[in-house]
């Protein structure tokens, strides 16, 4: 599996996250891309923020986070946990006003296992937090990295005496500022991986998400019906709507031409096809090169309207990705 989720919020929407409160997508703060997710300050700490699944007992996460000039912290307010698949926390964070730094728990405010130094930044400076997580009776881990340095790395009991279930199923943080409505706290780049599979299964390392582009032609295939205008124009929205689509019948193929990937980008570590849309049937995802289509194995769409993705940590035939290779794609669907 490795890679289990992400968010980047590039689609300017908030599918990727369980909302907690009302956060909002943000053009104004993000780390990478376009857009971030805000979340505004209120007088309880969790109250605005994010969840995402994590469903193992073993797992590494990312999130970068940065606050608002203005912001006022809360001092000993538990911001991050993880909780197991019957509710109980299993470990957190809680933070402390005046260094801006984070205490380690395991369990609710059980046991102390260690502290940060990085302070939390302001913007338009951003901290990369990472975790490695690892639930067991005596051989458990919590390692905690800032900006890449590891500043907390525990080994022991990490499974409270309160439960004796190991599945991690949520990662969850909240806001970290007080200033009812007029402070903020923002993330992006929220990435989980499990410890399976050829890649995305350790660190991070401070990875970025970044959308390519929308649809920018038709590619080789144009079977699936427009409901209006050309075929690529009927899912090139931001966000994605249902105001224009397209329909397809079995065995229809689809795909489309994208822009090169961004110039900043260092290295890709995996490109992920997107499909939001509704029906009852399956697809598969196209991605073509030198005339060759490369299909997935088929899954199904959303019943009702909402995403679907398909990772591809390696190039169509094997091997890493690399910008050339991908620029030469065409991206899409066949309906089965």
């Amino acid at each position: 599996m490795a890679l289990i989720g992400f968010a980047g919020f590039e689609d300017n929407n908030r599918i990727e996250i369980i909302p907690v409160g009302a956060p909002t997508i943000s053009a104004s703060a993000k780390r990478t891309g376009t857009y971030g997710l805000s979340c505004y300050g209120y007088n309880y700490a969790m109250l605005h923020g994010w969840i995402m699944r994590v469903d193992r007992d073993e797992f590494y996460f990312q999130y970068a986070m940065t606050m608002s000039a203005t912001a006022t912290l809360f001092d000993d307010y538990l911001i991050c946990q993880w909780i197991n698949k019957d509710g109980i926390v299993m470990g957190g964070f809680y933070q402390r006003s005046a260094s801006k730094t984070i205490d380690i728990y395991i369990g609710a405010k059980t046991t102390k296992i260690g502290v940060t130094v990085t302070p939390f930044p302001v913007t338009p400076n951003w901290l990369v937090v990472e975790g490695y997580i690892k639930i067991a009776d005596s051989d458990g881990r919590v390692v905690i990295k800032c900006n890449g340095i590891t500043e907390c790395d525990f080994t022991g009991d990490t499974l409270p005496a309160t439960t004796t279930e190991t599945e991690i199923a949520i990662l969850k943080h909240g806001n970290i500022v007080d200033n009812v409505g007029s402070a903020y706290t923002y993330f992006d780049d929220i990435i989980i991986n499990d410890t399976t599979g050829a890649s995305f299964n350790s660190w991070p390392m401070g990875i970025k998400c970044h959308k390519v582009a929308a649809p920018s032609g038709n590619g080789t295939y144009t079977d699936w019906t427009a409901s209006a205008g050309a075929d690529y124009e009927c899912i090139d929205d931001t966000p994605p709507t249902m105001d224009d689509y397209l329909s397809g019948t079995t065995g229809d193929k689809e795909s489309f031409e994208f822009g090169n990937a961004p110039s900043a980008l260092t290295g890709i570590g995996a490109v992920v096809t997107r499909f939001y849309g509704q029906g009852n049937g399956d697809i598969k995802r196209l991605c073509r090169l030198n005339s060759v289509d490369y299909l997935s194995t088929a899954f199904p769409l959303p019943g009702t309207f909402g995403l679907v993705n398909d990772v591809m940590t390696e190039r169509p035939g094997g091997g890493g990705w690399d910008e050339t290779t991908f620029n030469a794609c065409e991206f899409g669907m066949e309906h089965q």
